[in-house]
C-alpha cells in the first residue's frame, strides 16, 4: 500500500466524510467502537495528522488522490457551466 488516497467513511457516531489518508496495513481484529471482529485499515490521516483505524465495512468509497482531484475538477466545471447557462437564460428572458 503506497500513496495518498481518499476514503468516504462513516464513523461509529454515524458521521460521514471524505478522509485523506496514507494506508499502512489491512488487518482482521476488534475495536471498542464496533461489535465483533472485522477488517480494518490502519492509515495516517493527513488532515488530523495522526494514525487512525477505519473499519472497512464503513468505508463506502476509496479512490486514489489523482482520481479524487480529477472528479472534483469535473464537478466544479459542471457547476460553473450550470451557473453560466442559468445566468444567460435569466438575462435572455428579461429582455
Amino acid at each position: 500500500m503506497e500513496g495518498e488516497a481518499r476514503v468516504y467513511y462513516t464513523n461509529w457516531r454515524g458521521e460521514s466524510s471524505w478522509r485523506r489518508v496514507v494506508p499502512r496495513k489491512l488487518f482482521w481484529g476488534n475495536s471498542p467502537y464496533h461489535d465483533g471482529e472485522g477488517h480494518y485499515l490502519l492509515a495516517f490521516d493527513l488532515d488530523r495528522k495522526a494514525m487512525r483505524t477505519f473499519r472497512m465495512d464503513d468505508v463506502h468509497q476509496w479512490v486514489d488522490e489523482a482520481t479524487y482531484q480529477a472528479r472534483l475538477k469535473d464537478a466544479r466545471e459542471r457547476e460553473w457551466q450550470k451557473l453560466f447557462v442559468s445566468s444567460f437564460v435569466h438575462v435572455v428572458k428579461e429582455e
